[in-house]
């Protein structure tokens, strides 16, 4: 009987012998896969990994870097035709990484960052149950790696960007969150960020992740605080090519009232041949150009309605074209491109939900104006535009007087004028009976970041619990992000 166990040792060691070991290893080729995908130059990136599969076929790093590669595409290119075609592949890629010894700390950062953006995939065709267990699971294997390998810094940046995320529910998905153990901080999340990007940044090992680690950081920073001094300019990261770089820095620019800055960066970028377009990329030079280069955004305009198979932002992108053809002053175009809003695309997206919205109410002339001239920078051009008629003439309708008087606040917050925005923003918020909108939940949302300013914490705090109140218009998500990030930062000692 003492043969047995001789006899297991050895179907062990031949087994150990005949199985390939599954290893994670980042040759310089498979290095210049992330700045690929921070460039969304896909067909690149998955030229290099069949390279690399077929050089070291058992290296679990490709995996990850096929699954990531695979997820940004359909995120940036596709519907869900194509996310369920490609769905079983991204599963596989899983398998594989799962096959890794748990001592390895990539294994869980691989899997997590994975079913993070298969959560926002998910999420982004309405499969929300299915999305909502990604996540559940991404925090688990996220928050156990932390725990093992703490000093580890792709794991501090993954799980950070899971606290800052968790930390800014507002409370009633908060609840869910904690009955399912999860817990976050906006703060302590955006700490881990901010660490994991620096020490990117120093180490020679991880350098090659230092471009997609600073579009996180970025990105974060500015959806939670719609913040600018983090930004790829502020972190000296290259925006010349067409990208996620680029993507962000305009959003940035037009944000801080720099439209023609975000126009210039959106056409001059570099673009790859071999890849498909970014096409949204073409949506927003029209919607930022709109107001000052009327001809070039009709021009992208229509360059994003020719690309195949999409119908995400079709709405509106037809509701930009009526606000094109309002400039033009032609009226019988504008009720063509109404329809067409009634008519196609979908309404999947809060941008295109707004677009019909706006199409069965009917387009108000004078608020359209004030608002192109407002994206556009021209904000005293958008005073004189708001003022030619006056309020009771232009705006007979209360949710018109409601987006009156917050694109008056808008416009005097970019003039640094904060007194008058304070008046203006009390003004939209006059309607108790309103029903809840875009323009009524932002006036309480800047209220609260102008009374911040003059130390009314009491009255700041009082109208970003109101913004968490209005629920079920488009976009009403991320108001309530930074609502209840700003709250959240109120009641801190």
């Amino acid at each position: 009987m003492r043969i047995l166990p001789f006899l297991f040792i050895l179907i062990s060691v031949l087994q150990l012998k005949a199985s390939p070991t599954r290893q994670v290893y980042f040759s310089a080729a498979l290095k210049a896969i992330p700045d690929l995908i921070v460039q969304a130059r896909f067909n690149a990136a998955n030229k290099v990994l069949a390279e690399a599969r077929e050089a070291d076929p058992e290296n679990r790093a490709v995996d990850y870097l096929a699954a990531a590669t695979l997820c940004m595409d359909l995120f940036v290119h596709a519907e869900e035709e194509a996310f369920e075609t490609g769905l079983p592949a991204i599963e596989a890629y899983l398998e594989r990484i799962e096959e890794l010894p748990e001592t390895e700390p990539w294994r869980n950062v691989f899997l997590g960052e994975l079913k993070v953006a298969l959560a926002v995939l998910h999420a982004k065709f309405k499969n929300n149950l299915k999305g909502g267990w990604q996540f559940y699971q991404a925090y688990g294997l996220l928050e156990e790696n932390q725990q093992r390998f703490p000093s580890f810094v792709p794991g501090c940046l993954s799980f950070g960007v899971l606290q800052a995320a968790l930390g800014s529910l507002p409370e009633d998905y908060r609840s869910i969150a904690a009955l399912l153990g999860l817990a976050g901080d906006v703060d302590e999340g955006m700490r881990m960020l901010r660490k994991a990007y620096w020490r990117t940044t120093a180490s020679e090992e991880l350098g090659f992740l230092r471009n997609y680690y600073g579009f996180i950081y970025s990105f974060v920073n500015f959806q939670l605080f719609s913040a600018h001094e983090i930004s790829p300019q502020s972190l000296n990261l290259p925006l010349k090519h067409e990208g996620f770089l680029v993507y962000l820095q305009a959003l940035l620019e037009a944000d801080r009232g720099q439209v023609s800055m975000a126009v210039q960066l959106l056409k001059n970028r570099n673009r790859f041949q071999g890849e498909k377009p970014f096409y949204y990329l073409s949506y927003l030079l029209g919607k930022y150009a709109l107001s000052s280069d009327p001809e070039l955004a009709h021009q992208n305009f229509r360059s994003f309605l020719a690309r195949p198979g999409n119908n995400a932002y079709k709405k509106s992108t037809y509701r930009y074209l009526v606000w094109y053809h309002v400039l033009q002053d032609k009226p019988e175009k504008v009720e063509e491109y109404r329809q067409k809003i009634l008519k196609e695309g979908n309404t999947a997206l809060g941008a295109d939900k707004q677009a019909l919205l706006e199409a069965k109410a009917g387009f108000n002339f004078t608020l359209v104006k004030g608002r192109l001239y407002f994206d556009g920078g021209q904000y005293q051009k958008a005073l004189e535009s708001l003022d030619q008629q006056g309020l009771e003439v232009c705006c007979p309708e209360q949710a018109e007087r409601i987006e009156w008087h917050y694109r008056k606040g808008r416009i005097y917050q970019e003039m640094e004028e904060p007194v008058k925005a304070v008046k203006a923003f009390e003004k939209a918020v006059q309607y108790p009976e309103a029903a809840p909108s875009y323009a009524l939940a932002n006036s309480y949302l800047q209220l609260g970041y102008l009374y911040t300013g003059q130390k009314r914490d009491k009255e700041a705090r009082e109208v970003y619990k109101k913004v968490l109140k209005l629920k079920g218009f488009p976009f009403s998500e991320g108001l309530h992000q930074k609502a209840k990030v700003a709250l959240s930062r109120q009641t801190k000692p």
